[in-house]
């Protein structure tokens, strides 16, 4: 179920895109970058290998570049850099404690529709794909891996429009889809969903 939404979202969006190319003279191309703090949300099926999951908030910074394919619609590609801060206890025979996605590579595409503009503020809703890739080395620490998460994210921003620049703060929900579980010594039955809450302020250049 969660990979036919994924899928339906994406269709949805390649046919979004390929229909606003056609009105090329009318993008504005706009970059920047953004700075904020996440707090974890992991889920965990009931199964015994872990006791208890601790989340907290985190930190993240990121590069923005997008296009406007209309007066509304905006285009989005964010990838960042996110410093989680969360603890999985694993049962007590295990004595053995883990965080995941300690340090991730995010990379976001989201579509933006923009509501109804009052002079320099501009509110608009966000969705789209994501994924998060851990950086962790296994090699040069007691740590492992965490599978990919592929989820979707949500939320709601507001375009600040200045003198130099456009003050852009968001509020956006990650919610994952996939089971990050990769640890050797419990079994494949045990799922972890990763989701997370970002509160996010970005800086780019001017745009509409």
């Amino acid at each position: 179920m969660k990979q036919m939404i994924f899928s339906a979202m994406l269709l949805l969006m390649v046919g979004s895109i390929t229909a606003q190319t056609e009105s090329t003279n009318r993008k504005k191309f706009f970059y920047g970058f953004d700075l904020g703090m996440n707090h974890t949300h992991i889920q965990i099926s009931k199964d015994n290998s872990i006791t208890s999951v601790q989340n907290d908030f985190g930190f993240r910074l990121g590069l923005i570049a997008g296009s406007s394919l209309t007066d509304r619609v905006r285009l989005t590609i964010n990838p960042a850099l996110s410093f989680h801060n969360n603890i999985l206890f694993y049962k007590p025979e295990s004595s053995m404690v883990h965080t995941a996605f300690g340090t991730s590579f995010d990379f976001s595409i989201l579509g933006t529709y923009g509501l109804n503009s009052h002079q320099n503020l501009s509110p608009y809703l966000t969705l789209g794909p994501t994924i998060q890739i851990s950086l962790i080395d296994p090699e040069f620490s007691n740590q492992f891996k965490d599978r990919p998460n592929i989820g979707i994210e949500f939320g709601l921003g507001c375009a600040i429009k200045l003198k130099a620049y456009t003050l852009v703060p968001e509020l956006r929900y990650a919610y994952g889809l996939t089971n990050i579980n990769s640890n050797p010594t419990i079994p494949p039955s045990q799922v972890i969903n990763f989701h997370s809450l970002k509160l996010v302020i970005g800086f780019t250049s001017l745009h509409r």
